[in-house]
């Protein structure tokens, strides 16, 4: 029965995740720590670093399924999430992994980076097949191989996540500085050898990274797979009805911080009043962020890692 799935408590594990990112985790959590390690190491990036700055914000979270639905609208990502996934069944499982994986390597230490990115490649060392029927494109035929190691694959992964955080930082938060932008994709060039990525296939600009990923949303189209996915970040199944509103809000955040071609490539249902919409909620989200308590402003994390780096260990 559907009430009976909806208190499903396998599904309360992810939330209470995403919320510890958010918030950090509840007081007696019995939670395993994003963050582990004491050593004062700054990791990839470090206190000084345009990465830092900006991961530090809570807010970014929305831009999890921008960059999960640009990633499914390639055809061969679409094929290998349905072949090799359970998201129907683990929706926040997905999300939450990369979270994880995220704030390794933003804010963990090398150790913690590379530990992640490691168990990432190995999950991702069986993920191969091939296009099947209904799934195929003009420039993807039936039977084209895709494997999650594919260099052009990873390239196009790691793009739709450094994009979306650039994104949804402007949308959410407040605009960047060109030159901020610019050296933070070039610092995660640090990240692009842990996950399959080749260091000539990364940007030197944001201006790069743009041009890049407008390049490739011309070449793909989404198929079915790709929109069997996007129902259901956009739509999850949730334990709780009360999660609804809240969960619908962040539907339409991400939605409108799609790029517009592919929106209307998903069939997204779209209208110049939903469009006016999305700017007055970013620019609310804005205005509230200058005001807010810096425990809302700022992630926990950020601080541990801060604490960590000048030798003050995880915890105060």
């Amino acid at each position: 029965m559907v009430a009976e799935r909806t208190r499903e408590p396998g599904r309360r594990q992810p939330l209470a995740e995403l919320s510890a990112v958010l918030f950090g985790p509840p007081p007696g959590s019995d939670q395993a720590p994003l963050l582990a390690d004491d050593a004062d190491d700054p990791g990839l990036f470090g206190p000084e670093s345009v990465t830092w700055r900006l991961g530090r914000e809570p807010f970014l979270l929305a831009g999890g399924g921008r960059a999960l639905l640009m990633q499914v609208a390639h055809p061969l990502v679409a094929q290998g999430v349905v072949d090799h996934s359970d998201y129907r069944r683990d929706p926040f499982g997905r999300l939450v992994r990369t979270v994880r994986w995220l704030v390794a390597v933003t804010f963990g230490t090398t150790a913690e980076a590379h530990a992640a990115s490691r168990q990432v490649r190995e999950v991702h060392a069986v993920v191969r097949g091939t296009l099947r029927g209904g799934n195929t494109t003009s420039n993807a035929p039936l039977g084209t191989p895709y494997a999650a190691t594919d260099p052009e694959l990873t390239r196009w992964v790691l793009a739709t996540i450094v994009q979306s955080m650039l994104v949804t930082y402007t949308a959410t938060v407040g605009p960047v500085a060109t030159a901020d932008a610019d050296t933070f994709v070039r610092e995660w060039r640090a990240v692009a050898p842990l996950v399959h990525v080749r260091r000539q296939d990364t940007w030197d600009t944001a201006h790069a990274l743009h041009d890049y990923v407008d390049r490739v949303i011309e070449s793909i189209t989404p198929v079915p797979a790709s929109r069997q996915a996007a129902t259901v970040v956009l739509h999850p199944p949730l334990p709780t009805r009360a999660l609804r509103p809240a969960f619908s809000t962040v539907a339409f955040l991400t939605t409108g911080l799609l790029p517009p071609q592919l929106r209307d490539a998903y069939r997204l249902r779209w209208s110049p009043l939903d469009a006016a919409a999305h700017s007055a909620t970013c620019a609310s989200l804005r205005a509230a962020h200058r005001v807010l308590p810096r425990g809302l402003r700022v992630s926990s994390l950020y601080d541990a890692a801060l604490r960590r780096s000048e030798g003050r260990g995880l915890h105060p």
